[in-house]
């Protein structure tokens, strides 16, 4: 159901946003974000972003550079214009 896939969103959130590593954070982005991305609405991808924020190991690592950007396509696919971004500045700056 709808519901069952936003709650394994935030689960596979929150397990990337407390990666201990850039190795780590690599892998879980990998294995847990980037294959389910597609699955992610407003809600989730907002957690998503608010677990990352204040990690550095996953907004500071090397690959963020092109995993991110990913994240944010979904983004702008889901709110379209409707997103504000001032409370990512670490995330979105990345992206741009």
């Amino acid at each position: 159901t709808d519901e069952w896939e936003q709650m394994f969103c935030k689960v596979v959130a929150a397990y990337y946003g407390v990666s201990c590593s850039f190795d780590e954070a690599d892998e879980r982005f990998s294995v847990s974000i980037e294959p389910y991305l597609g699955l992610f609405d407003r809600d989730s991808l907002t957690y998503l972003l608010d677990k990352v924020e204040p990690n550095n190991q996953t907004w500071g690592r090397g690959k963020s550079y092109s995993d991110h950007p990913k994240i944010k396509k979904r983004i702008e696919y889901v709110f379209g214009d409707g997103f504000d971004p001032t409370p990512y500045p670490r995330f979105w700056a990345e992206t741009e």
